[in-house]
C-alpha cells in the first residue's frame, strides 16, 4: 500500500472532518452542483510520492462514485519522495439522476473515502462558472478558509 504524508481536511456543508496523518500538510475536498445538471470537485493539497509505481512517480488514484456507481476516475502522478501540490478541478457531467445529495470519493492509496462529500448548489451553469474570471475562483477556494477565521465571504 502507498505511503503518502498528508493531513486531510474535508469541507462540506455544517460539517468539517480532519483526518491526520502528518501536521502541516493537508487535502481540501469541495464540491459545487450547477444549474445545468453538471458538478465541479476540487480537490487540492500536498502529498509525497514514497512508492515506485512507474517512471519514479507514485500514482494516486481518485475514484468518484455517484449514487453507488463509478463515474470518474483520475490518476495523478506524484514524484518520489517529493512533495507536489494537487490542484485538481474534475467536471462531472448528466448528474440529473442523483438520488443521493452528495458524491462519494475514494482514493485507496490515500486511505481516504469520504460519503457524501455534499455538493454547493450553484445558481448558474458549469460553464459559465469555469468562464469566471481567476481571481474569483481563488476567493471562492478560500472561502471556507476565511469563515473559519471569521472573516465573511462571498
Amino acid at each position: 500500500m502507498k505511503k503518502l504524508v498528508l493531513f486531510t481536511t474535508i469541507i462540506l456543508e455544517l460539517f468539517a472532518a480532519k483526518i491526520s496523518f502528518e501536521a502541516g500538510n493537508k487535502l481540501d475536498m469541495k464540491g459545487y452542483y450547477f444549474q445545468d445538471n453538471c458538478a465541479i470537485v476540487f480537490i487540492n493539497g500536498k502529498v509525497v510520492g514514497e512508492k515506485n509505481d512507474i517512471n519514479g512517480s507514485d500514482i494516486v488514484k481518485f475514484d468518484i462514485y455517484n449514487d453507488g456507481k463509478l463515474i470518474k476516475s483520475i490518476d495523478v502522478a506524484i514524484p518520489l519522495e517529493q512533495a507536489k501540490e494537487l490542484n485538481l478541478s474534475v467536471k462531472l457531467e448528466n448528474m440529473e439522476d442523483r438520488v443521493s445529495p452528495g458524491i462519494a470519493i475514494e482514493s485507496e492509496e490515500l486511505g481516504i473515502y469520504v460519503d457524501p462529500l455534499k455538493l454547493e448548489k450553484k445558481d448558474e451553469n458549469c460553464s459559465d462558472f469555469l468562464n469566471a474570471p481567476k481571481a474569483k475562483k481563488e476567493l471562492q477556494s478560500l472561502c471556507p478558509k476565511l469563515r473559519i477565521l471569521g472573516i465573511k465571504c462571498e
